[in-house]
């Protein structure tokens, strides 16, 4: 088996070419997508792909690219791959790769809280149905690879934000609410449902939204251009859309009094909000932070640790003082060649 990185995981294992996350397949029969965000996908969909039916659906909502067929495994001549949930957003994937007596575990985007509709990662009843006691190899995320990054508990950041909505509104401020447009922002209406009212979306939140209404208790909620053209669009109100959504926040802070805040984990920096421009920001992450990374890599307590997408020279270095044989994953990285295929 030969494992390198270059713009995202590749494995060249039994006669098969296997991309994990590629932005740019290239020879890959078999691709591997752990979810649905923009900077996970690649450019063109080719060979088998395996990821989750959500996944798929989101996919298929947001991107003019279309997965007409995926699958949930892959068991063939020894080489066999299966997922489990991540917990980062509905549909992601974490994937176990077996190839002989060697096993991968491949982390993806990850978050082991429990938020609104989601549930954490529960790698410990993943590995002893799939009867692994150890990885040789674990790759993992690291985008809150630093000690500074450790996450009040989610439902106080929701009465925090809760409160300070209330406050504001009541002053007659309009609340527009930023985050991810698949993620983040179903959370985020999923935390104002049911306690304000007039709570609108962006149109691409709306249909992102839909998705997740079929697989979860999520309400659905109206977007703004239907509000404003049906007359339901009333003040105070709260918009919940993306950052990039730039024309219709242009739109909205002209005509209206408003308040922006934005989710991200990001928030702990209390230079964030100044930076952006921003009145508030609260710390929801759909990622680990750095007390979970560490609690997974313990729990698999791997050979080997790769670590990629964030802070991975700090992460690795903190694990190797740990004791774990750990280094950060850059461009064009031939890791190992374990063994012929």
């Amino acid at each position: 088996m030969k494992i390198y990185w270059d713009r995202g995981l590749r494995l060249r294992v039994n006669g098969r070419k296997i991309g994990i996350d590629v932005k740019d397949p290239r020879d890959e029969d078999i691709l591997l997508l752990s979810h649905a965000h923009s900077d996970h996908l690649p450019s063109k969909f080719r060979g088998r792909i395996i990821c989750s039916n959500a996944t798929r659906e989101i996919i298929n909502t947001i991107s003019r690219r279309k997965i007409r067929e995926n699958y949930s495994y892959l068991f063939e001549k020894g080489l066999e791959i299966s997922m489990v949930d991540s917990g980062h957003i509905l549909g992601s994937m974490s994937f176990l790769i077996r190839y002989k007596d060697y096993t991968l575990f491949y982390t993806g985007d990850f978050c082991d809280r429990e938020r609104a509709f989601l549930q954490g990662m529960k790698i410990r009843e993943f590995l002893e149905a799939s009867e692994v006691d150890r990885v040789d190899t674990l790759v993992i995320e690291s985008t809150y690879g630093s000690p500074y990054f450790i996450f009040p508990d989610f439902e106080d950041v929701v009465k925090e934000f809760r409160d300070w909505a209330s406050e504001n509104l009541s002053s007659g401020f309009n609340l527009v609410l930023l985050g991810y447009k698949v993620g983040k922002c179903q959370i985020l209406s999923k935390i104002t449902e049911g306690n304000f009212e007039n709570v609108f979306v962006s149109e691409a939140v709306r249909r992102v939204n839909e998705v997740y209404e079929k697989r979860t208790d999520l309400k659905p909620l109206e977007s703004i251009y239907a509000a404003a053209n049906n007359g339901k669009l009333k003040e105070p109100f709260i918009l919940i859309c993306s950052p990039s959504s730039r024309k219709l926040l242009k739109l909205v802070e002209r005509k209206f009094k408003v308040k922006k805040a934005i989710f991200t984990g990001f928030a702990l920096d209390k230079s964030l909000k100044l930076l952006w421009g921003l009145d508030e920001a609260f710390p929801i992450s759909d990622h680990a932070d750095f007390k979970g990374l560490v609690k997974l890599v313990e729990e698999l307590n791997p050979k080997r640790v790769l670590v990629t997408h964030g802070m991975s020279k700090r992460f690795a270095s903190h694990l190797r003082s740990l004791g774990f044989n750990a280094s950060p994953l850059s461009a064009k990285t031939i890791v190992s060649e374990l063994f012929d295929s």
